[in-house]
């Protein structure tokens, strides 16, 4: 599975997921101070940002696609959003623990998202 690091100044990180522990590695390893700093001197100064996150592109399983990304530094949340053809599906609010739950969902069993 292809997947990335997405920053705040629109430039990313291409990695290979080739399993479920390796994709949560990924996710447990990102400095998430690090990407809220950049997110935030980017906004302070007037210039374009995006949400920091963490994408995951196909699988065993079928067409679907994973994205996590910061939703507020202040609240510390994070939303979701998965994606299988033409449907998608958004959680908000998320917490990083919960984030790693859904990371779990999209690798053992990403149909019951949508059912």
């Amino acid at each position: 599975m292809n997947a990335w690091i997405q920053h705040a100044d629109y430039t990313d990180e291409s990695v290979n997921v080739g399993s479920l522990d390796m994709a949560l590695s990924i996710w447990q390893a990102i400095n998430a101070p690090s990407e809220d700093q950049l997110m935030q001197e980017l906004e302070s100064r007037g210039e374009e940002f995006c949400p920091w996150g963490y994408g995951i592109t196909g699988s065993d399983k079928g067409p679907f696609s994973f994205h996590a990304y910061r939703e507020s530094p202040e609240d510390d949340t994070f939303a979701v959003r998965f994606q299988k053809n033409y449907l998608d599906k958004t959680f908000e609010g998320l917490q990083s623990s919960e984030v790693e739950s859904n990371i779990e969902q999209y690798f053992n069993d990403p149909d019951a998202i949508f059912g």
